[in-house]
């Protein structure tokens, strides 16, 4: 409510925002507008070739935060492991873009990493993201929609996904 009275432009990229916004605050409608999320189609994106190597890589591209994050991701994973389901070193959960100690508990979040299941990365240059997406086995999308009353938005990192062609876990 601050934002959208002081600001001289608010800019939301769903149009479900922009409505929302509009609905509650018609008195500065006039200062919301939409600019979708999408990509660049100059932009190359494609899939390149999957790296030799011992694990398959699950790979999670962007920042972690909030609700959104990889704990139910890892801790099926996990249980996975430790009832015999998959051996230990099929899969690893890489979080690029996140460091264990922005996760928010990286004292929970350390157990996984400890166990050889997971890693986290800083951020990274988006042609460095965009190498590290490509070269993923899986690509991991970390969604708020079922949680959510009604969804907002899709990350931005689908069109990525899409246009690379892997299997996207949701």
């Amino acid at each position: 409510r601050i934002t959208l009275a002081n600001a001289d432009a608010n800019i939301a990229n769903p149009d479900s925002v922009a409505s929302i916004w509009r609905d509650k605050y018609p008195q500065w409608s006039r200062k919301i507008s939409l600019i979708w999320n999408g990509y660049d189609p100059e932009e190359v994106v494609e899939p390149a070739p999957l790296p030799r190597r011992r694990q398959k890589v699950l790979a999670h591209i962007g920042e972690i935060y909030r609700e959104r994050h990889p704990a139910p991701v890892l801790e099926a994973l996990s249980s996975l492991i430790n009832r015999g389901d998959v051996p230990r070193d099929f899969v690893k959960v890489v979080c690029l873009g996140t460091t264990l100690e922005e996760t928010g508990d990286p004292s929970y979040f350390k157990r996984f990493v400890d166990e050889g299941i997971a890693e986290f990365r800083a951020r990274v240059s988006r042609p460095e993201a965009l190498k590290a997406t490509a070269e993923a086995d899986y690509l991991c999308l970390l969604d708020l929609a079922p949680q959510l009353e009604q969804p907002m938005q899709v990350p931005s990192k689908l069109f990525d996904y899409a246009r690379l062609g892997r299997v996207v876990c949701r």
